[in-house]
């Protein structure tokens, strides 16, 4: 069986105002790994 393709667009800048909002209290960077993120997202796709 083929794998099947998978297409993800992110919203950058909603992506950065919630997790601003969502981290509002911290003062160190959040450090947001879009490579983790994408794989979770696609799972066994291509």
């Amino acid at each position: 069986m083929a794998e099947e393709k998978v297409i993800v667009f992110i919203d950058g800048s909603n992506h950065y105002h919630i997790t601003k909002d969502m981290f509002k209290n911290k003062r160190h960077l959040i450090d947001f790994n879009f490579e983790t993120f994408i794989k979770e997202i696609v799972g066994k796709g291509k």
